[in-house]
């Protein structure tokens, strides 16, 4: 009886917790297409420029635009935006949002170390309340997400990326 009592729990427990790794499994499918949903078109979406003022989604009209997601202190983000910069087609011809949840002195410091202020079409938007990776799924930076002149998603990426194939996703898209 004693035995019978223990395969009982055991089993009861064994369920139990196959219940809450199918359960968690279910809901981050879910959330991932939620996410997928949302940031199918430009999401709505408010950060602040370095200035102070508050830089929202709806200033954007048209596109193609590029949205990355960064650290001052990745490498990786480093040396795509140092890339990024040495390519005159790509950061002249397309706008971009550079957006990070670091704090402001660190990305003003970069911001102007890289020469990214040399060029207007960059703006340098500040995550000061952890919405970006929210809104747009982001666990990785840097992170990447191209929309065209509609402002529909093209295609995102998750790490590093060879400018050269920004320009191979964005080039039907390029403003005339």
């Amino acid at each position: 009886m004693r035995k019978k009592k223990i395969l009982i729990f055991a089993y009861l427990i064994i369920s139990g917790v196959v219940f809450i790794l199918i359960y968690g499994f279910i809901r981050k499918i879910e959330s991932k297409r939620l996410i997928e949903s949302r940031i199918k078109f430009l999401p709505e979406f408010t950060f602040t420029k370095l200035s102070g003022e508050k830089f929202k989604s709806a200033e954007i009209t048209k596109g193609p635009l590029v949205i990355m997601y960064f650290h001052p202190e990745c490498e990786h983000c480093r040396y795509e935006i140092s890339e990024l910069v040495k390519n005159k087609d790509l950061i002249n011809n397309y706008d971009f949002l550079i957006i990070s949840n670091a704090e402001k002195e660190e990305i003003e410091n970069f911001y102007y170390e890289t020469g990214l202020d040399n060029h207007p079409g960059i703006k340098l938007l500040l995550d000061e309340d952890y919405k970006f990776s929210e809104i747009f799924g982001a666990g990785y930076v840097p992170s990447i997400y191209l929309y065209d002149l509609e402002l529909r998603l093209i295609k995102s990426f998750k790490g590093e990326v060879n400018p050269d194939i920004l320009v191979k996703y964005l080039i039907h898209d390029k403003p005339e």
